[in-house]
């Protein structure tokens, strides 16, 4: 029995999916509490794509929105950054975004960048870098800034 094989999807592909499914992204800090007072402690991009059948409210075992999960979860993956670093980062999702009153209907992937111990301190220097690295390969595949 011969497995599938996934191939990694082009920039150009990957941009086609960004502008089909009208990706948009924004960065947030990720705040905790600590002595007594809330700080942040790194950040969060969250990357949105919007579903292209707008005909039913996106639903979890709909076929028809596997494409958005599938292409969301791609850039997201796409968008880390390359290499050895001193942070920890993770993707969360695609999750989809349950607003039924929404005409823009939509999944959300989350990136978390926190230092590799996750201790509750300020971002530093290491941080700062991965999500402006996270913001750059986003901004080259087209996702735009909201």
């Amino acid at each position: 029995m011969t497995e599938a094989v996934q191939l990694i999807p082009s920039e150009l592909e990957l941009s086609d999916l960004v502008r089909r499914y009208r990706m948009t992204w924004h960065t947030e800090p990720r705040l905790a509490m600590f002595d007594g007072r809330v700080m942040p402690i790194g950040f969060t991009v969250e990357i949105l794509a919007r579903y292209d059948h707008p005909a039913h409210p996106p639903r979890p075992d709909c076929p028809e929105c596997a494409p958005v999960r599938r292409a969301l979860g791609l850039v997201a993956a796409a968008a880390l950054p390359v290499g050895e670093h001193v942070d920890w980062y993770d993707v969360e999702g695609p999750q989809a975004i349950v607003e039924y009153d929404s005409a823009d209907p939509a999944l959300s992937a989350t990136i978390t960048v926190m230092h590799k111990q996750r201790e509750k301190r300020p971002p530093d220097d290491a941080e700062l870098a991965c999500v402006t690295e996270i913001r750059e390969n986003l901004q080259e595949l087209g996702v735009v800034e909201f």
